[in-house]
């Protein structure tokens, strides 16, 4: 009886100390999984032409342990909505040519990896648009944006796994009238109204 209560009280002990017991799959599943995570990162200008503003995100792999493997191979990037609006996106990782692009790329600890997002040029038509696959592979503009406000998440899938950005990335196009000091791409933690 009195091993008994101790082992109650034991017991008792280690779920308080260690939290509930349904976190044990959880924690199973996180010691057994040998996959790294990507990491989405703030967006960035990447043109090199003075009336191109073009934002580009990086992604990189982050290891939570030691025994996870150093890289996702045949990844590739979507924009996504969570409102319902026909997304997602299929959009292309940067190559070495700033102008195309590659469908499917591996992820590879410490090295960073860039997705083109968004392009607006201050001359011209200045329509802004979404560099997706058919952009960067034909040059033909699929997804324009008329001046407003847009907000989506981005999405990594390997092989039967997914992962999406944690945060929103906030889209702003200017007025026709506005240059590209306007055009912003940020990240939001919250879903904007």
């Amino acid at each position: 009886m009195h091993t008994h209560r101790l082992n109650v009280r034991l017991w008792q002990l280690l779920a308080d100390t260690f939290g509930p017991l349904q976190a044990l799959p959880g924690i199973w599943q996180f010691l057994s999984s040998r996959t790294p995570v990507p990491h989405f990162g703030s967006p960035r200008q990447e043109s090199r032409e003075a009336d191109l503003s073009w934002w580009h995100v990086p992604i990189t792999i982050g290891l939570r342990a030691p025994w996870h493997r150093r890289a996702l191979e045949h990844c590739t990037v979507h924009l996504v909505s969570t409102d319902g609006s026909g997304l997602p996106v299929k959009l292309r990782w940067r190559a070495g040519d700033p102008k195309s692009g590659v469908p499917e790329a591996d992820l590879r600890y410490r090295e960073t990896l860039l997705v083109p997002v968004v392009a607006r040029r201050q001359a011209g038509d200045r329509v802004a648009v979404v560099t997706n696959e058919t952009f960067l592979a034909e040059r033909k503009a699929k997804w324009r944006l008329p001046p407003g406000r847009y907000h989506w998440k981005l999405e990594v899938r390997s092989r039967d796994r997914k992962w999406e950005s944690p945060h929103f990335y906030f889209l702003r196009v200017p007025a026709d009238g506005q240059g590209n000091g306007h055009f912003t791409l940020e990240i939001r933690d919250d879903s904007p109204q």
